[in-house]
């Protein structure tokens, strides 16, 4: 049968704050970190019973995650030297994008 996990809750409970945060941040690299977070955070939850195919599964999850996300970031290296250094989400803390901001990226 399954093992029962003493700490599904609270590995359920860091991956879906690293989710929020993630969402809830407006810069893109302390996006990017949570993303990460979320990515190393979730895999003891795939491998939750032990089994061998489920740690392998695990892993495969790992790697793909990660290299999707380091292409992620190189993206946003990009995007960052495009807009002549600045990634942040918003114009100024605490205002959505406006359209100014939103016409200076299109540029």
């Amino acid at each position: 049968g399954l093992l029962v996990d003493n700490n599904f809750a609270g590995k359920s409970l860091l991956f879906f704050s690293c989710c929020v945060f993630a969402v809830l941040s407006n810069h893109l690299v302390s996006m990017w970190v949570f993303l990460e977070l979320g990515t190393f955070a979730i895999a003891p939850l795939i491998c939750l019973d032990g089994r061998e195919a489920s740690v392998r599964a695990a892993w495969k999850y790992l790697k793909f995650s990660v290299i999707g996300l380091a292409i992620n970031f190189l993206g946003l290296l990009c995007l960052a030297r495009a807009m002549g250094g600045d990634i942040s989400v918003d114009s100024a803390p605490g205002q959505g994008a406006t359209s100014s901001s939103v016409a200076s990226i299109a540029t």
